[in-house]
Parts: C-alpha cells; sequence; structure tokens
C-alpha cells in the first residue's frame, strides 16, 4: 500500500521527507521570497532623494561619505500642491549631527528645491573621543549651571546605551531625555549629551548641548521669550523687543500737599514718560 506520509522529490529516491516537513520547507520559501520583493520595492521618495544627493552631492560641496548616513526626520506632502517635504538628518557614527539639516522641495517625481545645511566633510571635522561623561553626570552639571545646585539623578528609562530618560524631580515638569549627538563648533564636531529641561521654578525650557568629555556647555536655546514693553507703549508685535534689558523705573517724590499725589518718571531709551494718574501708587 502506498505510504501517503513519504514520497519521492526531485526523483531523487535519496532524498525523502514526510509531508510535514514538505509543507514547512514550501511555506519558508514563499516568505523568503516576499521578503526579498518587499526589499527590492524602495520607497519612490526615498528613491529619488538617493538618487539626487548621488548625482548632486559635489555641487552641494559635500563628499560621498557626508551623505552615505542620515534619517529622514519628517516628511509630509502639501495638499494644495502636491509638493513633498523632505528632511534629512546628517548622521556620523548612527548619531545625529545637530542642526545639520537637507531638506528637499519634491513635485512629479523631480527635486527643484534644496536647502542644504550638512557638515561638508564631517568625518574630518570630527574630534577624536577618549573618556565620556555618563548622562547623569551631564545633565547634574547643566542643572549646576543654571540653578546652581546638583539635585539627585534618578534613572527613569535606559533608551539605548546613548540615550537614556530620568525621572524630572523637583527640577523639572516633566521627564528629561538625554541623548548623544554631534555638535558642530567653531568648525568642529563634538560629541555632546543633548537635552531638553522644562524647568519647574521658572518658565524656562532650555535646549542645550554639552560637551560628552569635558561638561561643558557647547550651545543653549531658551525656548521661552520674555517681553518687555512699556505702560504707554502699544504692545503689538511691532511695537517692542524681546531684550533681557528693559525700561527703568523711578519714583519722583513731590511734597504731599492737600490734592497732590505720586508721579512716576518712567525712562526708555533716553525719553521721561511721566504717568500721572491718581489711580498709580499710593496717594
Amino acid at each position: 500500500m502506498f505510504d501517503y506520509r513519504i514520497f519521492t522529490i526531485f526523483s531523487f529516491p535519496t532524498i525523502r521527507m514526510t509531508m510535514k516537513h514538505f509543507f514547512t520547507l514550501i511555506l519558508c520559501a514563499t516568505l523568503m521570497t516576499a521578503g526579498s520583493f518587499g526589499l527590492c520595492a524602495q520607497d519612490p521618495i526615498q528613491r529619488i532623494v538617493d538618487q539626487y544627493l548621488v548625482e548632486h552631492h559635489t555641487a552641494l560641496g559635500l563628499t560621498h561619505q557626508d551623505i552615505s548616513a542620515y534619517t529622514i526626520s519628517d516628511q509630509y506632502t502639501s495638499p494644495h500642491n502636491q509638493v513633498t517635504h523632505v528632511y534629512l538628518c546628517q548622521q556620523y557614527g548612527q548619531l545625529d549631527v545637530y542642526n545639520a539639516i537637507l531638506n528637499l522641495n519634491i513635485h512629479d517625481g523631480k527635486v527643484f528645491h534644496i536647502g542644504n545645511r550638512f557638515v561638508p566633510n564631517l568625518a574630518e571635522a570630527v574630534v577624536p573621543v577618549t573618556d565620556i561623561l555618563s548622562a547623569d553626570v551631564a545633565l547634574q552639571q547643566v542643572l549646576k549651571s543654571l540653578t546652581g545646585s546638583s539635585p539627585a539623578i534618578v534613572l527613569r528609562e535606559r533608551k539605548s546605551q546613548s540615550h537614556f530618560v530620568f525621572e524630572n524631580g523637583e527640577f523639572a515638569r516633566e521627564p528629561v531625555e538625554v541623548k548623544q549627538i554631534w555638535q558642530p563648533v567653531d568648525g568642529a564636531v563634538r560629541l555632546a549629551w543633548d537635552m531638553t529641561l522644562n524647568m519647574a521654578g521658572n518658565p524656562d525650557m532650555w535646549s542645550i548641548r554639552v560637551d560628552a568629555q569635558t561638561g561643558e556647555i557647547l550651545d543653549q536655546h531658551n525656548y521661552t521669550v520674555y517681553c518687555r514693553t512699556h505702560p504707554l507703549k502699544r504692545m503689538d508685535a511691532c511695537d517692542h523687543d524681546h531684550q533681557t534689558t528693559g525700561y527703568e523705573s523711578q519714583t519722583a517724590s513731590i511734597t504731599s500737599e492737600p490734592g497732590s499725589y505720586n508721579v512716576f518718571a518712567e525712562v526708555v531709551d533716553g525719553h521721561l514718560y511721566l504717568l500721572e494718574s491718581p489711580s498709580i501708587g499710593s496717594r
């Protein structure tokens, strides 16, 4: 009687397998084939970007190595004109280069506009790395610089060996992410710890890069803008600045007589303004 569990394939009597093993083999072969087609089916936008960079990197002042590693940090298509906007972030050693952005505008499969902030000759600009400060020490040094204190730093999550999340404690409104990046500084590119601190004791939100070897603050930016306006001026966007220094306030002392009141003198840009309303200040 024919044994349905065993049969011969490829006409080689020495190769035998059960029906279960045969179907397993067919399934694996099917999945491998489908995977191969998936790898070959590259995203059309990605293909346009890669082709453009290969063909034009020299005109952009970049080397082949400068464009060999990047991530797409953002991509979207404007519905009103069908222009696709692609933003690339340059990388070195699988770490982002801070603010090294190259953006392309694509329409009908062609790049018609480009903005380039990639670092040219990146490999030569990178400063060799020896000893590295830990992420918690870097955060603590930043807090000491901003607040004068060095609170305990508690690890909340380790996402990778170069990306950590720390508890906010009493110094921040939310957990603090600290990750390694490359920071361009005066023609060199230094390894740094990048962090954003939403401070708890004031309205400040700091974006800071700290040298991963020395602890020096290489770059910082406060997302909070402080506006100082004069009470006699219009408070619109065209009539005040964002300088940290504002107007000076002086109080004029006047001999108190019946029906008299204090007059406040406001000095702004060398001009004297008198606030004479009886409702201002004590009489």
